[in-house]
C-alpha cells in the first residue's frame, strides 16, 4: 500500500510551491545578510583597485606612530547634496577612518578619529548619535586636548 502526499488548497499547483520556495529563499538570504552585517565586522574588498583595503605600507606606518596625528575631514552636507560624488567620497573617508581605528585601537589616531566622527554626526544633524559618542569620548579621554572642541561642537559648557 503506497501512500502519496497531495497538497491541497493554495499549494496544489507546482507553480505556487515554486513561488513559495523562492520567496522563502529570498527571505532567508535577507535575514542572513542582516545578521552578518550586525555581527561580522570583517570586510571583503572585491574592488579591482583594492579601495577598501589598507596597504601594507599604511599598516606599517600606523603601527609605529609615536606621536599624535591629526586628520580632519572638511565636508559640507549642502555641497554633498549638490554634488553626490562628494557625499560618497566623504562616506568612504569616514569608513576608512573607522577601519584605521578598528585595526589600531590603541594607536594615536583613535581620539582624533572619534572627534571627526562626532563632528560629522553633528553636521549631518544626527544629534543623538553625536551626543552618545561625545559622552563616551569625554568619559574615556577627560584630559584630551580635543575635549574643549567636543564641548563646543555639542554646545555644552566647559563645566560639563
Amino acid at each position: 500500500m503506497a501512500l502519496s502526499f497531495r497538497p491541497a488548497g493554495i499549494f496544489a499547483s507546482r507553480r505556487a510551491r515554486s513561488l513559495t520556495a523562492l520567496v522563502c529563499l529570498g527571505l532567508m538570504l535577507i535575514a542572513v545578510n542582516i545578521i552578518a552585517g550586525r555581527f561580522l565586522t570583517a570586510r571583503l574588498d572585491l574592488t579591482s583597485e583594492r579601495l577598501y583595503t589598507l596597504s601594507h605600507g599604511t599598516r606599517q606606518t600606523l603601527a609605529h606612530i609615536d606621536e599624535p596625528i591629526t586628520l580632519r575631514l572638511y565636508y559640507s552636507t549642502r555641497l554633498g547634496e549638490l554634488v553626490p560624488g562628494y557625499g560618497v567620497y566623504a562616506q568612504r573617508v569616514r569608513e576608512l577612518l573607522d577601519q584605521y581605528v578598528g585595526r589600531f585601537p590603541s594607536g594615536e589616531l583613535r581620539p582624533e578619529a572619534l572627534v571627526l566622527r562626532i563632528d560629522a554626526l553633528v553636521r549631518s544633524e544626527r544629534r543623538q548619535a553625536a551626543e552618545a559618542l561625545a559622552n563616551d569620548y569625554l568619559s574615556r579621554y577627560p584630559r584630551s586636548p580635543h575635549a574643549k572642541r567636543i564641548r563646543t561642537l555639542m554646545g555644552w559648557s566647559d563645566a560639563r
